[in-house]
């Protein structure tokens, strides 16, 4: 098997809380509404990997407000391929009422980010910076996600609320 085969296809698994810490399990097919949903890519995500990542994201991010956190721990490079696909997965996203949060950030990848514009558009409360401690944006991507959907469920509540008819006594 050459390079560019083995790398064409990135690891791309759901992480999900567990005994204080994650359970690598494989991507399902669908997630609640407003649920957060923990990705894990593992990878060059270069052009040839894009086609695969799009296939099997863009179906979580057509929900009604999907929370997606995108773990990319070992995504040291990403090539205009990958910034135009990460660019069209957050319109879709935002477009849905979701939200869109990167952690295990490198600093290279950051400033591509930044340098393309698509930092601002995600939010910099949004992203999260790869450290040395193990998981550590991780978790911190998964409190956000938490705070985010408790905002959501808020909006749900007032929403219902706003729906009830007044009650003359």
């Amino acid at each position: 098997m050459n390079y560019l085969q083995a790398s064409s296809h990135p690891q791309i698994t759901q992480l999900v809380p567990a005994n204080g810490s994650f359970r690598e399990v494989p991507l399902p097919a669908k997630v609640p509404s407003h649920y957060p949903i923990l990705i894990s890519v593992t990878g060059y995500l270069h052009f040839a990997a894009i086609h695969d990542i799009e296939k099997r994201l863009t179906a979580l991010s057509e929900i009604d407000r999907p929370i997606i956190i995108l773990r990319m721990r070992a995504t040291s490079l990403l090539g205009s391929t990958a910034i135009s696909f990460l660019e069209a997965m957050l319109k879709l996203i935002q477009e849905h009422n979701g939200a869109l949060i990167l952690c295990g950030v490198e600093p290279g990848v950051a400033k591509t980010l930044d340098r393309s514009g698509l930092l601002d558009k995600l939010g910099h409360e949004n992203l999260f910076y790869a450290s040395d401690m193990l998981l550590e944006s991780t978790r911190e991507a998964l409190e956000r996600a938490r705070e985010i959907q408790r905002q959501m469920e808020g909006v749900d509540e007032e929403a219902e609320e706003e729906t009830e008819p007044d009650r003359a006594v």
